[in-house]
């Protein structure tokens, strides 16, 4: 008979979680890219995958007021200043562990580089309607970052496979290719 206690949990519970909108996303990425380095591109992470009208959709979707679709998933093992264990294999850098396509969509937009109904970039817009969108405390492109604290290459893996197993949007191939890096990385002695 099944029970929900046979059912495995997610690695670690994100440590934190922070709301960032607008102009306030590149300043929570130079921020942490000069404090510790960010990792915007991990090797487990497969490539820039959107087509220009995945972009478009989803900025249209945020830009309606569009609720869902809107977590990244971060992993530092000094995340809040927590002590990095001594037998940690990862670097101190921030690395985007979920939603590297949501980021870069909306950073890019940010730039100009995506079009929203009907080809308008954001410099488009108009001025009132630019700073509603570009605001810190406007919801239009408010994104929720999930903060990890997790120590260890196999852990940091194993999360990313839990959270990306289930989605159509991976290859099966692409999920093959986390496993083979997670199956080469030594499982760490405090975590047998």
């Amino acid at each position: 008979m099944m029970s929900l206690k046979h059912i495995r949990p997610y690695i670690g519970p994100a440590q934190d979680q922070m709301a960032i909108s607008g102009r306030g996303i590149e300043r929570f990425l130079r921020e942490h890219e000069a404090e510790g380095g960010l990792d915007l591109d991990p090797d487990f992470q497969r490539g820039h995958v959107w087509t220009d009208l995945h972009r478009t959709r989803y900025l249209q979707h945020l830009l309606r007021g569009g609720q869902h679709g809107r977590v990244i998933v971060w992993n530092s093992p000094t995340y809040a200043y927590h002590d990095r264990r001594a037998d940690s294999d990862l670097p101190t850098t921030l690395v985007v562990v979920d939603g590297k396509q949501r980021l870069t969509a909306v950073r890019m937009f940010l730039d100009n580089e995506v079009e929203v109904f009907g080809g308008n970039r954001l410099c488009d817009f108009d001025d009132k309607s630019q700073q509603d969108i570009l605001m810190s405390t406007s919801n239009l492109l408010r994104l929720t970052m999930h903060m990890h604290g997790l120590q260890y290459r196999r852990e940091l893996l194993d999360l990313y496979l839990q959270l990306n197993e289930g989605a159509i949007a991976h290859a099966p191939e692409e999920l093959e290719r986390v496993r083979t890096l997670r199956n080469a990385t030594p499982f760490p002695e405090s975590l047998r």
